[in-house]
């Protein structure tokens, strides 16, 4: 398990599977603010009771099973 700086790259691809992100982070990538992430129902990594992190997986995941054809 990888924890990643708060500064983050502009694309989920810069990241491995395991990495673990923080709410702000998955916002910048997927243009959100942090509130509304942890609104989205992505599994969390519970660190605690202000402590909630992501999995990139888990994070691609999620985009891959809300994606559909226009």
């Amino acid at each position: 398990m990888k924890l990643q700086a708060r500064s983050a790259p502009l694309s989920l691809s810069a990241y491995d599977e395991d990495t673990i992100v923080g709410a702000d982070v998955v916002g910048q990538l997927l243009g959100l603010s942090a509130r509304q992430v942890l609104r989205l129902g992505i599994p969390v990594v519970d660190l605690g009771p202000r402590s909630k992190r992501f999995r990139i997986g888990d994070v691609r995941q999620f985009i891959a099973t809300r994606t559909r054809v226009a």
